[in-house]
């Protein structure tokens, strides 16, 4: 008899997948159409049930289109925030936490199937993490925030932090801390910056993959302009934008999959004034096609190095004016 978690898991993946083929096998295998599939082929691929689940791993995989897409494989809850909607997702972790306090990750009754006890890797902020106030925080955050203009309006909207002196956690102290979060309220992403001087990196990242994840996704508008800029600071100066988390985007960056499937108005892309105009040529044609066609344009920082320069020096008001100042390319500029 199957764990009653591993029936509303099932239950759950149907409610936005549709109905499995023929249930759940002993081994804990489920077979769905794929959406990824659906959506490029039409709704007869629905009935191929290309998308195979191991409910006692955890994991998905479609046998049809993973061999070229990496996105339609990997943990199960990667498929539910893709293609589901947070309740689902909040029932599922429910699920997932009750699964693995009752049966103790033990599924050997199950064809000697051993239950995954690592689903996804998790990222934590650092130890010495403190968000930051103003007017009591140590001086040199003080002084680093007043420098960049990060007041604490910019510092409550984005939970940005502090980090003092750590033995244990070296790499991370004396650092302001911006950390990210996803669409489910989760961290996925945090980079620091060194305020003290002392560290030989001005700029770490946190261990974790920069092209699995949307950098500041709590804080997109899909309906409103959404800009993409480079660095993680530069992000909190504009409204609605996304650090590329450098200078590329392909086809593999899940940037790329949201902005395709989610950005109804504008894409404007913004990357630091001494980068090669090839790159913001490279990442305007990748995304003028589809659905994105003419919705793509750029902009040209000559004067300032990134936003947050902009903003340093003309504040809100020097931000308004570059993004009204947006441009596009014309088909011959592309060329060459």
């Amino acid at each position: 008899m199957l764990p009653q978690e591993i029936i509303n898991i099932e239950r759950i993946l149907s409610e936005f997948l549709g109905e499995s083929k023929n249930g759940i096998s002993d081994n804990g295998q489920v077979q769905y159409g794929c959406p990824k599939c659906i959506e490029e082929k039409g709704h007869n691929e629905a009935t191929k049930h290309n998308l195979e689940v191991n409910l006692f791993k955890l994991v998905y995989q479609c046998w049809s289109c993973s061999s070229i897409d990496d996105s339609m494989k990997g943990p199960l809850s990667k498929l539910i925030k893709q293609y589901g909607n947070n309740s689902l997702y909040q029932r599922y972790k429910e699920e997932v936490r009750s699964l693995k306090t009752s049966l103790l990750y033990d599924f050997d009754l199950y064809s000697g199937v051993t239950f995954e006890t690592k689903e996804e890797n998790y990222i934590r902020l650092p130890k010495t993490f403190k968000k930051i106030n103003l007017t009591c925080c140590p001086k040199q955050v003080q002084e680093y925030c007043f420098k960049r203009k990060i007041d604490q309006d910019i510092i409550n909207k984005f939970n940005i932090g502090y980090t003092s002196w750590d033995n244990e956690d070296i790499q991370w102290r004396n650092r302001i801390i911006v950390p990210s979060y996803n669409s489910f309220g989760e961290l996925n992403y945090f980079v620091g910056r060194d305020f003290s001087d002392k560290n030989k990196m001005k700029y770490r990242n946190c261990d974790s993959d920069k092209k699995a994840i949307v950098c500041q996704e709590s804080h997109i508008n899909t309906d409103s302009d959404i800009i993409l800029v480079e660095g993680a600071l530069d992000c909190i100066y504009s409204p609605n934008t996304i650090p590329l988390l450098g200078k590329v985007l392909t086809k593999d960056n899940e940037i790329f999959n949201f902005l395709y499937k989610n950005a109804n108005g504008r894409i404007i892309i913004c990357l630091d004034s001494d980068t090669d105009i090839n790159e913001t040529k490279k990442i305007y044609s990748l995304l003028n096609f589809g659905r994105l066609y003419n919705k793509i344009y750029y902009i040209r920082l000559n004067e300032y190095k990134d936003f947050g320069e902009l903003y340093e020096n003309k504040g809100k008001k020097g931000i308004i004016e570059a993004i009204h100042n947006c441009k596009q390319f014309t088909p011959i500029e592309l060329i060459f």
